[in-house]
């Protein structure tokens, strides 16, 4: 296939293409979202790292993996209202990034990104599992424990470390975002 491709060209083709700078906008450093449904979260965040830059303010690089867990929980929350009957994943949308804002707020990258145990790049697939099997299992109890909200989190802390809630601060541009999004 890749000989044909190499077949397929011109003159013209072979010395490629000249783009010419129209805009140049503010942007954030490139993040890897590694093996990891997040890319929700780092779409929805880096858009957000943009709107400070369009607005004149001092970027700060939003921790995606705070807006995960914040969220994480919350489906957690809804699945076993619902006693399963709730799609789970790694996955999300841009809406859950917003309301992750709202209700818990943020917190620079730099003070919590979710590599706990000596990772480098984030790897969901075994935390992914044990949290889906965790759940299943408690929506399968005959009652519900008051302690399984506790259980749950602490297997996130477990792969993703715990935060500190006074980190987040509204003394900080991404005050200025959260205001369009309220």
């Amino acid at each position: 296939m890749i000989n044909a491709l190499k077949a397929n060209q011109n003159d013209n083709s072979k010395s490629g293409f000249t783009f010419t700078e129209v805009i140049n906008l503010g942007n954030t450093s490139i993040k890897n979202q590694g093996s990891s449904g997040t890319c929700w979260s780092y779409s929805g965040n880096s858009f957000l790292e943009s709107e400070m830059i369009r607005m004149g303010k001092k970027p700060v690089e939003i921790s995606q993996i705070y807006t995960a867990r914040n969220t994480y929980l919350d489906k957690a929350r809804t699945y076993v209202r619902l006693h399963g009957g709730l799609s789970l994943g790694e996955g999300g949308q841009f809406h859950d990034v917003l309301n992750s804002f709202r209700k818990y707020g943020t917190m620079p990258q730099s003070a919590y990104t979710g590599l706990h145990y000596g990772t480098t790049l984030n790897n969901f697939g075994e935390m992914t599992s044990m949290l889906d099997a965790m759940l299943g299992s408690i929506v399968k109890g005959k009652a519900l424990t008051p302690n399984w909200e506790k259980a749950y989190t602490a297997a996130m802390d477990s792969y993703l470390g715990k935060f500190l809630k006074n980190l987040i601060t509204m003394a900080n541009p991404i005050h200025h975002v959260l205001l369009l999004i309220r």
